[in-house]
């Protein structure tokens, strides 16, 4: 699986959307979470659906870190 952890004060809408929009057009097998992270240190764990399902590989990695301006996703 994918686990995708941001930022929560760091994160705005636009780049959700573009997370969406690229893990849309890179559907496969692999599940993916979110781990969303706040400032007081509490996180909440995100379980996305089977349309967000992917494919891992550059596209997805090297997409994510473009949007985010930082490497944000792990492999398990």
């Amino acid at each position: 699986s994918v686990s995708i952890r941001l930022l929560v004060d760091k994160t705005s809408p636009a780049q959700l959307d573009k997370m969406a929009h690229l893990l849309g057009k890179t559907q496969g097998p692999c599940p993916v979470s979110l781990v969303l992270a706040m400032k007081d240190g509490a996180e909440a764990f995100l379980q996305l659906g089977r349309d967000f399902k992917v494919e891992v590989g550059d596209e997805v990695l090297s997409g994510l870190e473009k949007i985010f301006g930082e490497q944000v996703a792990e492999l398990r």
